[in-house]
């Protein structure tokens, strides 16, 4: 009995403490100070919750602008390769164009032009030659694709036909200095250079054409003039339009109509 007794007495005592403690709390500035530090706790939390949510949605932005961003490098890249195949295929309309007007040109020349295949470069050949398909008749002029006049046939068998340059290595070519009535001899150095000798009191100009009889496009251009002042000639270089060592195809006319004006 005195055993529940003391029980039932320290209840008493503890709901008595509990509410004197929830009146302090509330009544006294003591329960208002612990009342602030709860707030901020919480209030704290929340903060940091807000910008946790804030961060991960930033970063999620980030990520989609990224993503937007692969995107659109992605499309310009298409693009570009778009126009550069544009660009290349128009490069080669216009090349095309101009050789088209070339053939043309030397068609209106020289109605009996073949086009045939080079099947043997000068870079297999020491002599300064070409091997061509199909068979035409010695001397013949044969032209590049640009129209530019290149060599005579040599030789000719039932398939092919032999090409020697007018570059050859001391082959002589009768020729005319800027289309006008200055006879020249062009002396053949190989791959496409010549040289010629003038009276030194003729005046002769880097980039000066020279041609053939018969032919509007030039054969070589003047590339510098050599002179010693004890000579009474001058030295000139020249070089063909046309580089010899890429030559896929060539016009040949079939009859020598061009010898029958030299």
């Amino acid at each position: 009995m005195i055993y529940r007794q003391d029980k039932i007495n320290k209840n008493k005592i503890y709901k008595i403490i509990f509410l004197l403690f929830f009146v302090l709390v509330i009544l006294t500035p003591f329960g208002n100070f612990l009342g602030k530090i709860a707030i901020n706790i919480f209030s704290g939390a929340g903060a940091v919750s807000a910008r946790a949510e804030a961060l991960v949605e930033n970063t999620e932005l980030s990520l989609m602008s990224k993503k937007q961003l692969i995107e659109k490098i992605k499309v310009q890249e298409e693009e570009i390769n778009r126009l550069s195949i544009t660009e290349n295929l128009y490069t080669e309309l216009v090349v095309d164009y101009e050789k088209v007007v070339t053939l043309l040109d030397i068609k209106n020349q020289f109605s009996d032009l073949v086009l045939t295949e080079v099947v043997s470069s000068p870079s297999q050949n020491i002599y300064n030659t070409i091997i061509i398909s199909k068979s035409f008749n010695v001397g013949s002029f044969v032209f590049s694709e640009s129209g530019i006049p290149i060599g005579t046939i040599e030789s000719s068998s039932d398939k092919n036909s032999t090409v020697l340059f007018f570059s050859h290595s001391g082959r002589e070519t009768e020729a005319f200095l800027n289309n006008d009535t200055t006879p020249v001899t062009l002396v053949g150095k190989g791959s496409g250079n010549f040289t010629i000798s003038l009276p030194r009191e003729i005046e002769v100009k880097e980039g000066e054409s020279v041609y053939l009889p018969g032919v509007k496009n030039p054969i070589a251009k003047v590339g510098f003039v050599e002179f010693d002042p004890r000579d009474p000639f001058q030295k000139v270089y020249l070089l063909s339009d046309q580089n010899v060592y890429k030559l896929d195809y060539v016009l040949v006319q079939s009859e020598t109509k061009i010898e029958a004006e030299l």
